[in-house]
């Protein structure tokens, strides 16, 4: 029992009596309180599972493997949880005990076969009220081919948990494997006491400075960044749609080198990496107030490191393309911002939220609309004695953003993949934004003392297929007083910004103005002026 239980009421509900069913009741924390608001607005989708999948190849003890699953429940009240709402508040309902929910189901060794129940599996509901919230399945293709499912709510769990989950129940089935006892103990502090905590920081000083320096960060107006998409946005939508995914890898060389500008900076590869992404989103959109969102684990307090639970909080980072900096000043700049929410990182989201109270609507996430988020190589590794575990790839279903960039550093180089609402993009428009960020990393590492208006991003064949830039206009310091003058003026700022979208074909601002030039020298050259007819 942790600390807060010993401090609340164990307790029954009408459908508790009826199974003979304890619980102890604790307030919900607040990211729990914003993603039982998210799946709400979901509805029945998966969006916020956290599905695994694994294939084992090897003689597999089910025995074993169903009792250390069970010594993860028995030890971390976070998987015996589920949810209530009285009066309006969000609580958390904590069983004493509870059996893991454990099922194995046999098919024929086939493909396809195993691809269906992986994405029955992978949609198949929580009830957050009901519960459980955790739960692990075993599909059988042959005596030493299997695939194993461990499936939680995001709810009840985070990445940094993940990793706990998967360690544990390794050292779990190898105890069981070698006829020893698991051993291992809960955590001293759980989940609960975490939310305890939380309550009590919100109302010291600490926390009313991290709300300053946030109230500052993110002061004025938000920008709404709205990518050109192939197809119109809903504002009606009830949340983001379909998802899909692109993955694609970085130069490695290119990569390297910006790897030594970020050591150079005092930064880290993330940063650098962050900061082109900045760059690009300045270039799509032609804004120069760029917010991105990423997740931070929230652990930088000892005692919640060992302990499962929803722990990871979102911070946002907000850059000033204005004064069109070099890829160096932008850096810094990056570097300044990171170090400084790290500093302010246990505010939690929600409060930001409710400070800003954005006016955005279902259909655009409140703040920031996309996502960067970083990890290494194997962070879903884990083994069992005897078996052969490899991950398999789950299935999405819908998107949580517009737009996520996820980078993977490994040994050998970084892969990025883009999740995207496929209700917006096509695949073809998403391949090319990852053609584009491609070469603008290889820009960076040549010339990052460039002006970022000055960074390459169009492939090799976009630039062959580009007409001659027109020439600069005699006077830019005057403002422009016709349409077609600020439109010239606007395409020689953001000339790789995309300002025309059909179905999956784009033009940019400076092909767009090149070829208004030739159309402009064609109908002079036919001596056409004001009042002429073309039939």
């Amino acid at each position: 029992m942790s600390a807060s239980q010993s401090e609340a009421t164990a307790t029954s509900g009408p459908d508790d009596e009826a199974a003979g069913q304890d619980f102890y009741v604790f307030p919900a924390s607040r990211a729990q309180k914003r993603m039982y608001f998210l799946q709400e607005l979901a509805g029945d989708a998966s969006t916020y599972h956290v599905p695994l999948f694994y294939t084992l190849t090897g003689a597999v003890d089910e025995q074993a493997l169903r009792e250390a699953a069970q010594g993860l429940v028995d030890r971390h009240e976070a998987l015996r949880t589920r949810f209530a709402v009285r009066d309006g508040e969000l609580l958390q309902l904590v069983s004493p005990e509870s059996r893991v929910e454990w099922r194995v189901e046999d098919v024929a060794d086939d493909d396809a076969a195993v691809e269906r129940w992986v994405r029955r599996e992978s949609d198949r509901p929580f009830d957050l009220l009901a519960g459980p919230l955790f739960r692990v399945a075993l599909l059988r293709r042959s005596a030493r081919k299997s695939v194993l499912l461990v499936d939680t709510h995001h709810i009840v769990t985070d990445g940094w948990s993940t990793g706990i989950i998967l360690a544990e129940l390794s050292r779990g089935y190898a105890s069981r494997v070698a006829g020893a006892p698991d051993g291992q103990e809960p955590p001293e502090v759980q989940y609960a006491d975490y939310s305890a905590w939380q309550d009590e920081w919100l109302d010291s000083a600490a926390a009313h400075r991290q709300e300053r320096y946030w109230q500052e960060r993110l002061a004025g107006e938000l920008p709404l960044l709205e990518l050109p998409t192939p197809r119109p946005r809903r504002q009606d939508a009830p949340g983001p749609g379909a998802a899909g995914i692109h993955v694609f890898p970085l130069p490695g060389r290119a990569v390297d080198t910006l790897r030594g500008l970020c050591l150079e900076a005092g930064g880290t590869l993330f940063m650098g990496l962050l900061a082109a992404f900045d760059v690009l989103l300045n270039r799509y959109t032609g804004l120069d107030d760029i917010l991105v969102g990423t997740p931070i684990a929230n652990r930088n307090r000892e005692e919640f490191e060992n302990a499962v639970g929803l722990f990871v909080n979102t911070t946002v980072f907000r850059s000033d393309l204005s004064a069109d900096p070099t890829f160096h000043e932008l850096l810094g700049q990056v570097r300044d911002r990171v170090l400084e929410a790290q500093d302010h990182q246990d505010l939690p989201f929600e409060r930001l939220v409710e400070m800003k109270n954005p006016e955005r609507g279902a259909a655009a996430s409140p703040v920031f609309q996309v996502m960067f988020g970083m990890n290494r190589a194997g962070d879903l590794s884990w083994t069992l004695p005897g078996v052969e575990v490899e991950w398999l790839p789950t299935p999405l279903s819908r998107a949580k953003f517009d737009l996520l960039l996820d980078a993977t550093d490994g040994p050998e180089g970084v892969e990025c993949s883009f999740e995207y609402r496929a209700d917006l993009f096509g695949e073809q428009t998403i391949g090319l934004l990852a053609e584009h960020l491609a070469v603008l990393v290889g820009s960076i590492a040549a010339g990052p003392d460039l002006p970022v208006s000055r960074l390459r991003l169009l492939t090799g064949p976009e630039l062959a297929r580009q007409a001659p830039p027109p020439p600069p206009a005699e006077d830019r310091t005057a403002a422009p007083a016709l349409c077609h003058e600020r439109f010239g003026q606007w395409a020689a700022r953001t000339p790789d910004a995309v300002a025309v979208v059909d179905g999956d074909t784009h033009l940019t601002f400076g092909r767009l103005e090149a070829r208004a030039n030739q159309l402009a020298h064609h109908l002079k050259a036919a001596a056409s002026g004001r009042g002429t007819w073309w039939a």
